[in-house]
């Protein structure tokens, strides 16, 4: 579908532009390996809020308001986000604003000041962001689970925003030491799409990011999942909630992995569209939920599945039974040839929908270029997904969805809480 080309600048940073024929717009996205998971139990949060302070001005954009002027005012778009293992940040244009993107990101990244009052006043909004989402109790289990059930004692459980106490505790110096350990341009990734040249981006990154200093990369500590077990029922009261919200979850391997196609393919069987077996058995055969879906989370040394609906407190149980009832009948019995078929071109199809949008496009080579070392092209992912089997199916469902290893987590109101009730369960799985 597209021919990504590939270069390393002279110090190291590894360049991916995807020219995209016609397209009307130019998406820049630049990623740093790190994220939360190098954060410390004592400064959690320190990776996000960096990403927000970047926004605080530099040299030629020397504020806030600077920096969405000069965007919003040939009406693009821009934004961060900062996950466990990266940070990215991203200018979205049309075409006929040139070389915008490259021209805010080089400022905010190479040239932010970092001023005092802006870090004390942006604790506050960090602050905010937290509260908002202590009261979604969907995030609130997640942010339990990945504390208590998938990655216990570790890094990768801390949650990405800290906590009040953490985010009080950022310094300018903090902020400085982090950016000195992580943003070196060998621990980075530009990726440019759409209406572009490659060797014009290649040029562009090389005058505006080729002067950064690469430096030694400090490794982040490794996950053992047979060190850290992590509880296996998460349980979250929430008084005033009249909905309850369910996540069966289980361990996977980390990104790059053999079974990672055969996963994808299994996911989307079980709960990928309004067209899976999950969708139409639980919400419109037995009307137990508004929406159920199934996905996978991958990081380097580990993952996991995850099923999550919401239901009426009084259909829980039910609701789990039908689940796991789907679960047992993936790992007992071979998928029809047919649905196979249905499934892999669901993917495929997907995939050619979302590579409509040039940061869509930008932000999937980018982030394999980051992880995996290297670019993963349509038509590989293509050619993997119809290469899956029925007996890999079969063989995965058995592997990642077997009852021993089914976490569960569950929020609702207390009375509803019940772990005998739970536990009764994954052991009838």
């Amino acid at each position: 579908m597209f021919e990504c080309e590939r270069h390393i600048l002279s110090n190291g940073l590894r360049v991916v532009a995807v020219p995209v024929a016609h397209a009307p717009t130019i998406s820049v996205i630049v990623f740093v390996r790190g994220g939360s998971r190098v954060d410390s139990k004592e400064k959690m949060g320190l990776a996000h809020f960096m990403e927000h302070i970047f926004f605080k001005g530099g040299k030629k954009y020397k504020t806030s308001l600077d920096i969405a002027h000069a965007v919003e005012e040939c009406g693009g778009v821009n934004n961060a986000a900062t996950g466990k293992e990266e940070i990215s940040f991203y200018v979205k244009h049309g075409v006929s604003a040139g070389n915008l993107g490259f021209d805010v990101l080089e400022d905010m990244l190479c040239h932010s000041r970092f001023p005092e009052e802006e870090i004390e006043r942006e604790k506050n909004v960090v602050l905010e962001e937290l509260r908002r989402d202590l009261d979604n109790p969907p995030q609130l289990l997640f942010k339990s689970m990945f504390e208590r059930v998938f990655f216990p004692n570790h890094p990768l459980g801390y949650p990405i925003i800290g906590n009040e106490e953490t985010i009080w505790s950022i310094s300018r110096n903090d902020l400085l030491r982090y950016q000195t350990a992580y943003y070196r341009p060998n621990n980075m990734v530009i990726s440019v799409a759409g209406n572009i040249r490659g060797d014009a981006i290649f040029n562009e990154a090389e005058r505006r990011f080729g002067s950064m200093v690469p430096a030694e990369i400090s490794r982040w500590a490794p996950f053992d999942r047979h060190q850290s077990p992590g509880e296996r029922i998460c349980l979250v009261p929430r008084r005033e909630k009249e909905q309850a919200g369910i996540v069966l979850a289980s361990p996977a391997p980390g990104y790059g992995n053999e079974d990672e196609y055969a996963l994808y393919v299994l996911l989307a069987l079980l709960g990928g569209g309004q067209s899976s077996r999950l969708w139409q058995d639980v919400r419109e055969t037995r009307g137990l939920a508004y929406g159920i879906g199934t996905s996978n989370v991958f990081y380097q040394e580990a993952g996991y599945t995850i099923t999550m609906w919401g239901t009426r407190n009084s259909a829980i149980a039910k609701s789990i039974e039908v689940v796991l009832a789907e679960y047992k009948k993936i790992r007992e019995k071979y998928i029809e040839d047919g649905e196979l078929a249905f499934v892999k071109k669901f993917l495929i199809g997907r995939r050619e929908v979302r590579f409509e949008e040039s940061d869509e496009v930008a932000e999937e080579y980018g982030e394999n270029e980051l992880l995996l070392g290297r670019a993963v092209s349509f038509e590989e992912f293509k050619e993997k997904i119809n290469m899956v089997t029925k007996e890999d199916i079969k063989r995965a469902a058995s592997a990642y969805l077997g009852p021993d290893d089914l976490k569960i987590g569950l929020v609702a109101q207390e009375r509803y809480c019940k772990n005998e009730m739970l536990n009764d369960l994954l052991m009838r799985a």
